[in-house]
């Protein structure tokens, strides 16, 4: 492109940048675009204290199941260890360990 139609491009675009802001369709849509993302933000903020106060409200639940969950593990560990600790459960458990390592060496070695 020439240099002197650059000025004349410039202001081909200026006038139609002016042109297109005063027109009824784009200042409605303009309208209809920030009407929507107020609405979004407000959404979005009443969701956010939605979700605090629904964790706020279920944390005595949220306590109690971390605290059974907790129990439930230790008894799971418990008796687990009660079993590996035994001969017969050391053993089984080094068996079921180098059986393991034997099917899956590729996996762990090989890349």
């Amino acid at each position: 492109m020439q240099p002197e139609h650059d000025s004349q491009l410039q202001a081909l675009f200026a006038k139609s940048a002016q042109d297109f802001r005063d027109e009824a369709f784009v200042r409605a849509a303009i309208r209809r675009i920030e009407t929507r993302d107020s609405r979004r933000a407000i959404a979005r903020s009443v969701l956010w204290v939605a979700g605090l106060a629904g964790v706020a409200v279920i944390s005595p639940f949220l306590i109690d199941g971390a605290s059974w969950l907790s129990d439930g593990l230790d008894l799971a560990f418990s008796s687990t260890n009660r079993v590996l600790y035994t001969p017969v459960g050391t053993v089984c458990a080094i068996v079921l360990s180098v059986t393991l390592f034997a099917f899956n060496w590729k996996r762990i070695w090989v890349k």
